[in-house]
């Protein structure tokens, strides 16, 4: 992972708390945009499970104005109907049909796709972009805003905080 303790603004004008599933599409789409970003996540690596898994139609399309979809397709299972079971009684018990909603999208079904894999492959697609920068290890702590300038503190695994404004100034360092 790209590691910097640089300044974020106005080289980086976006600080994004969290690479879960939606903070790399984010940091993707802004890269898409040819927006700099970096990414503070406070787990020191991603997740080795997964906590969904099932992509949806209409982040299907997303990903695809970002140029991904084909790339998750390929990873996962795309099901155009569903069938649940009932083994007691050797019989569908609920079958699901996307042939609905085929007018009204190009992924009518759904992509099965652990969360932890879709994260591992968003993180390469953020990475790839050289926009933007994952700082895994660092923890959000608080933000000011005023008229003229932004700050964002943040803490890495160490407890070092840093303060890091728009630019007019450089980072601050201090141990908590």
């Amino acid at each position: 992972m790209r590691e910097n303790s640089g300044r974020p603004t106005p080289d980086f004008p976006v600080i994004i708390v969290g690479a879960g599933p939606v903070g790399l599409t984010l940091a993707v789409g802004l890269a898409k945009q040819g927006v700099r970003s970096i990414v503070l996540e406070k787990k020191t690596k991603l997740d080795e499970h997964s906590r969904a898994l099932a992509v949806q139609a209409s982040t299907l399309e997303l990903l695809n104005s970002y140029g991904v979809a084909d790339e998750f397709l390929q990873e996962g299972c795309f099901l155009r109907q569903i069938s649940l079971h009932d083994v007691d009684r050797n019989k569908v018990a609920l079958r699901m049909s996307f042939d609905e909603i085929a007018t009204e999208t190009a992924y009518p079904g759904m992509l099965v796709l652990p969360q932890d894999r879709v994260e591992h492959l968003l993180l390469h697609r953020v990475l790839e972009t050289g926009l933007s920068e994952v700082r895994f290890g660092h923890r959000f702590l608080s933000y000011t805003e005023t008229s003229d300038h932004l700050a964002v503190s943040f803490a890495d695994c160490s407890d070092v905080q840093t303060t890091e404004t728009n630019g007019r100034s450089p980072p601050i360092t201090t141990r908590m």
